[in-house]
């Protein structure tokens, strides 16, 4: 963890313009979930397609920046977000492949599902930073994890444990200041909503550069995990 937040906290300003769009529609989407709105069925799958989208756009212009930073050259954010546009639709073929694969391996006994979510853990790595071909970024990263594989299993495992930690004891946090201050309930469903949605967004550059970090240790031969 100490390298991606070192480089996230020195270029806080680059990675905050990143995420801003995906952390504004963050925070919109799920105040407007609240249990006193109707949404209709189209409603919502738009609003999770979009939420898709704008996710894998800022999760690729995450690993444009922290692969940057990581080699010393710093480009501004809006140049980053645009070659992250362009990749764009490729890679939501490639997260829908991934879907597959993953639900499928979950559906049997689970465990196949979490081999495969490990393999291909660095998918938006390989695509942006090797530039390799949609379907060959499945093979790449499997290639790439097999050798080290329970290393970055546990290793990832802990990052989303002290991730999921830290937003499960911001929000009782939350809830439990605005129960000292009798807040209305539905105002205060949608403040604990709306800064939990801005936290996962804060929260998504470390993951990605956790991931992207982990990537470029494995793919040099001389820094094993």
């Amino acid at each position: 963890l100490k390298r991606p937040l070192l480089i996230y906290l020195a270029h806080f300003g680059t990675f905050f313009k990143i995420i801003f769009i995906f952390l504004i529609f963050n925070v919109a989407i799920n105040i407007t979930s609240a249990p006193n709105l109707a949404l209709t069925p189209k409603l919502v799958i738009l609003l999770t397609i979009v939420s898709i989208l704008l996710t894998s756009w800022a999760e690729l212009a995450l690993v444009h920046a922290f692969f940057h930073y990581s080699q010393g050259a710093a480009p501004a954010a809006g140049q980053m977000l645009a070659l992250a546009l362009k990749k764009l639709p490729r890679f939501v073929v490639i997260l829908i492949l991934w879907f597959l694969a993953v639900i499928v391996g979950l559906f049997f006994l689970i465990v196949p599902g979490i081999i495969f979510a490990t393999w291909f853990l660095f998918l938006s790595s390989v695509y942006i930073i090797e530039e390799t071909p949609a379907l060959g970024v499945f093979r790449r990263s499997k290639a790439l994890v097999s050798p080290y594989f329970l290393s970055v299993l546990w290793r990832i495992a802990l990052t989303s444990i002290i991730f999921i930690s830290v937003l499960l004891t911001a929000s009782r946090g939350i809830e439990f200041i605005l129960e000292l201050l009798k807040t209305n309930p539905t105002m205060s469903y949608n403040i604990v909503s709306g800064m939990s949605a801005a936290l996962v967004a804060l929260l998504l550059p470390a993951y990605i550069g956790v991931v992207v970090t982990m990537y470029l240790d494995v793919r040099n031969a001389n820094k094993p995990l």
